[in-house]
């Protein structure tokens, strides 16, 4: 979906419980990535295995620097994660020369006002790149028909979920054939 988008080269950061990183060069191919813990579990490793030191919320911190334990658990991990996607971006461009940065993920929302980078910012990204790489045209009556994804024979309930789910968040049907479930 990235590359549907955008012009390689391309580093794509997802924040969900794992941050992601993809790395795309200037040719479109894949050059590799990176595996993080995402912010959500550095937090809950942090309060469960530290003593006395609380869960915490995801709210835009005040500062820099926090003042009391849940501020400083706070700014830590957002500036932390954020300064992560900052310097690893910087390094990336040392090797391929000038990225674009998409953002994308549950947690992206967290870093974005947090980053100094211009970066791309599409939350849905994930789900457009199911959509678009997955599932492919359905034709009914050789005309493309937005509802025959749903209805077709064979089609599971979670693949009925989730193409519901993509309609819903996107607004659109997409335009499906999935292969039989074996």
């Amino acid at each position: 979906a990235a590359l549907a988008r955008w012009r390689p080269p391309l580093a794509v950061f997802d924040m969900g419980t794992a941050t992601t990183l993809s790395v795309v060069d200037r040719e479109g191919v894949f050059r590799g990535g990176m595996i993080l813990p995402g912010l959500r579990l550095s937090v809950d490793a942090l309060s469960a295995r530290a003593a006395q030191l609380p869960c915490i919320t995801f709210t835009q911190p005040e500062g820099l620097l926090g003042t009391d334990t849940v501020s400083c658990m706070r700014s830590g991990a957002l500036y932390g994660a954020a300064a992560a996607l900052e310097g690893i971006s910087l390094r990336l461009e040392e090797e391929l020369g000038p990225v674009t940065v998409v953002l994308t993920g549950g947690h992206g929302r967290d870093i974005l006002p947090l980053l100094r980078r211009a970066v791309e910012y599409e939350p849905h990204l994930q789900l457009m790149g199911a959509g678009a790489v997955a599932l492919q045209p359905v034709k009914k009556g050789g005309v493309p028909d937005r509802y025959a994804a749903f209805f077709q024979p064979g089609r599971s309930p979670v693949t009925r979920r989730f193409l519901w789910r993509y309609h819903t968040q996107l607004k659109t049907f997409p335009r499906i054939r999935m292969f039989p479930h074996r």
